[in-house]
């Protein structure tokens, strides 16, 4: 992984030729088989808890969608597919088996903390599974989660401190949560909340279904504030959310973690910078009111940090922004 890690130059096709040989197709019967058993009954939009979850949040300060509108979901997510190529996770958008197999070699390369292999995968919900060298399989939901908490295993070294408190703002449908409780074994709990009924309904439904929310607890927008209220949060995350909202929107959710005093705010950014998405679909830098909520840019970092040849060619690059209150 030499060259991948150090030549900007390196040529794309050569990358294609030496990692894109190790993807192998998954063996299928032709049955759609990813949705267990019980949830396709559970998972409809005439659902009564989906039902009233919407009605709760009309009219919410952080719930003016510029991007995430009813007909927009309706297109985007279906219910029972929720891990599959969407707008919750892009997967196939942008991206070949080459990209996947690229990626899947840097994040190996990369993984000082094993949790690559660590953490299983699977194709439930609809996600979309790449068998790599017919030893693993992984999806960008896998390869994302590693990254992720890799970085912030790094930064914050929760392995060697007491136990940490999680908030995922925007956690769509607990990709983040369901990882992150599986690799941190000293966690406390992750809250996991979302201005949009659709994904604290589904959420509940998928980290319940994973068995992971004794520590995974999904709050429904409106009670967020009062469940912080007396409660303490270490790290908030934020990952490709706050890029889909618009200033009013991320302005409320920085002066909750005002209130609450956190100390942390790790953010992955939508492109290179920190912009929102107004309703006009005009984009503002929202670092500027990040920095007036008390807080200071402790790291910034690519998402392929080692590698200007993978950040340009892997699976869906992007940039990493720890913030630390002052």
């Amino acid at each position: 992984m030499d060259d991948v890690k150090h030549s900007a130059g390196f040529d794309i096709s050569r990358l294609v030729m030496r990692f894109a040989h190790k993807i192998r197709p998954l063996a299928r019967d032709g049955v759609d088989s990813s949705v267990p058993v019980g949830s396709a009954q559970y998972l409809v939009r005439n659902n009564d808890r989906l039902k009233q979850l919407k009605k709760r949040y009309a009219g919410h300060p952080a719930g003016r969608h510029s991007l995430w509108s009813e007909s927009y979901l309706k297109r985007e997510i279906k219910l029972t597919h929720f891990r599959a190529d969407n707008a919750y996770v892009y997967q196939k958008r942008y991206a070949n088996d080459a990209t996947y197999a690229l990626t899947t070699q840097y994040v190996l390369a990369h993984d000082s903390f094993g949790l690559l292999t660590r953490l299983p995968e699977d194709e439930l919900f609809g996600n979309n599974v790449i068998d790599f060298d017919g030893k693993l399989l992984v999806s960008r939901d896998l390869l994302d989660s590693v990254l992720e908490i890799s970085f912030l295993q790094r930064e914050l070294n929760f392995a060697s401190s007491p136990q940490w408190s999680m908030l995922d703002i925007g956690a769509g449908y607990g990709r983040f949560a369901h990882r992150v409780v599986a690799a941190i074994p000293n966690l406390d709990r992750i809250f996991c909340t979302d201005a949009i009924a659709e994904s604290t309904f589904i959420s509940e439904y998928y980290l319940k279904f994973r068995g992971v929310d004794g520590k995974a607890m999904v709050v429904p927008l409106d009670e967020v504030e009062d469940t912080l209220s007396n409660t303490r949060v270490d790290l908030a995350v934020n990952i490709h959310s706050f890029g889909e909202c618009t200033l009013t929107s991320i302005s409320w959710w920085l002066d909750l973690l005002r209130a609450n005093k956190t100390r942390f705010l790790f953010i992955v950014a939508n492109g290179e910078g920190l912009g929102s998405t107004e309703t006009d679909k005009t984009n503002i830098d929202y670092l500027p009111v990040i920095l007036e909520s008390g807080y200071r840019l402790k790291t910034k970092e690519a998402k392929y940090c080692d590698s200007p040849s993978v950040q340009r060619h892997g699976l869906y690059p992007t940039n990493y922004f720890l913030f630390e209150r002052q």
